[in-house]
């Protein structure tokens, strides 16, 4: 009975803390009245060009602009931008859906000056999820371009507010760039102002047929909470003429918070595998955020989770970003301890939680008894869980018991918990714990194996 007993006791230190706290768009590729590439779901039809004729400069007109979903699927009007002040479109404030086989139309006003005698709109829109453009030009006085000139790099937008978003993590926005003029324009090189913002479309130099234009994607991360800015200055030549285009990024960063908000929930998608590989039937396991500023066993703040079955769990990231779980081993004598993954310092951690000799009647020899904790950080990672694909850091907990007599093993029991901590939402996306024992029975004195596998992925969460 002594192997069946370490069993138990092994079983309960490792269940006895409950893991719960460790832790785009697509555009057309040039402008085009048809919106550019079809969504296979969704076409929006415009026209290419309006030709306003012979208007004088600086008088403001006005025309009418059918948008036309030539697809399958209903489309989505999310916003517009202009490639100059001369062009006014004030229609898509808000967002503005259309069904299949139906049309919706728009205003658009152009004040051509003597410089400006053109104007590039592009209207954004959304299908199945992707994002597509199109783009209609209106002209006055029969000209393609200011003044018949070689053309100039137009970026929509020019100026894009992220808004509020976290510290430390990449933001993607897409620019369409547009060349005006009629000849061939080349962008040979982006330049940055500030290491928060990433541009690499033009490690090479990139050409830009007359009257077309490209889509390219730029990310800005914010390194601190507050306002922040870069530019993205784009070089560009056309024939023996250069010039520079520049894009202005702004954005408020928000401190990432050290925990989920007390209220947050998480469920995750369950499955255990037992020593013979049968998997069981998938179920749910759902866990809730109790508090997380509560000063518990000499640490604060501490995330205090609640499982399904009202079993609490506690856990708290170290000022250097470690991991820390609370185990109550008081059932072998040792109390309460906290026990750490390394995911923020990258040092392994290895802890004698119990050494001890025990005798048990029935069994001739005593028994020393051993029970060790080791944290190690694994390294980065991405998790696809809930719809969403989170970058992780990869780390493992081992508790290990080993019993031995005179030298032979009675019991040597291991539990891996390995966790995918995703800072996004400061908890985790994937937990899977792996249980290996291998006992000795004492009336045989035959080694017997048992295995077994838990997996959690996060199958939905609700962050307060």
């Amino acid at each position: 009975m002594t192997h069946r007993y370490f069993y138990y006791i092994f079983s309960f230190v490792l269940l006895a803390a409950v893991w719960s706290g460790c832790a785009s768009s697509t555009s057309p590729s040039s402008p085009s009245g048809s919106g550019g590439n079809g969504a296979g779901g969704g076409l929006v039809l415009v026209p290419d060009t309006f030709n306003f004729g012979s208007i004088a400069v600086g008088q403001s007109h006005d025309t009418m602009v059918r948008l036309y979903d030539d697809g399958i699927d209903s489309l989505t009007f999310t916003g517009d931008g202009v490639s100059s002040t001369a062009l006014r479109d004030s229609n898509f404030s808000v967002p503005l859906s259309i069904a299949p086989d139906h049309f919706h139309d728009i205003h658009l006003q152009f004040t051509p000056s003597a410089k400006v005698l053109s104007a590039l709109d592009s209207i954004r829109y959304n299908v199945q999820g992707k994002s597509y453009t199109a783009f209609v030009t209106l002209e006055a006085n029969g000209a393609g371009g200011p003044s018949g000139s070689g053309g100039t790099l137009v970026a929509i937008p020019a100026t894009i507010d992220f808004g509020s978003i976290p510290v430390g993590q990449w933001h993607d926005t897409t620019i369409n760039l547009v060349n005006t003029g009629n000849s061939v324009l080349t962008i040979s090189s982006a330049m940055l102002s500030s290491f928060e913002l990433r541009d690499t479309n033009f490690t090479n130099s990139m050409e830009i047929a007359p009257q077309a234009g490209i889509t390219v994607h730029v990310q800005y991360n914010p390194s601190q909470a507050g306002v922040g800015s870069a530019t993205d200055s784009l070089h560009y030549s056309v024939g023996t003429t250069s010039g520079v285009t520049a894009i202005a990024f702004s954005a408020t960063g928000q401190a990432a918070p050290t925990a989920p908000g007390t209220g947050s929930s998480f469920t995750y998608t369950f499955v255990s595998i037992d020593t013979n590989g049968v998997s069981s039937r998938p179920t749910d396991s759902s866990y809730l955020v109790l508090s997380n500023s509560l000063a518990y066993a000499g640490k604060t703040p501490v995330l205090e989770v609640q499982d399904k079955n009202q079993g609490l769990a506690y856990y708290h990231i170290e000022s250097n970003g470690d991991l820390s779980s609370y185990f109550d081993l008081s059932q072998i004598g040792v109390g309460g301890v906290w026990l750490t993954i390394p995911i923020g310092s990258k040092v392994t951690t290895n802890t004698t939680l119990l050494d001890t000799t025990i005798s048990f009647p029935g069994f001739p020899l005593p028994i020393n008894a051993v029970v060790t904790a080791t944290g190690k950080d694994i390294g980065p990672a991405t998790v696809t869980a809930a719809g969403h694909s989170f970058t992780c850091e990869e780390g493992s907990l081992t508790i290990t018991l080993n019993a031995t007599a005179s030298g032979l093993t009675v019991e040597n029991t291991t539990q891996t918990a390995t966790i995918w901590y995703s800072p996004q939402i400061t908890y985790y996306p994937k937990r899977i714990d792996a249980n290996t024992s291998v006992s000795l029975d004492p009336s045989t004195f035959q080694q017997q194996t048992q295995t077994s596998s838990d997996s959690y992925v996060l199958k939905s969460y609700q962050l307060k």
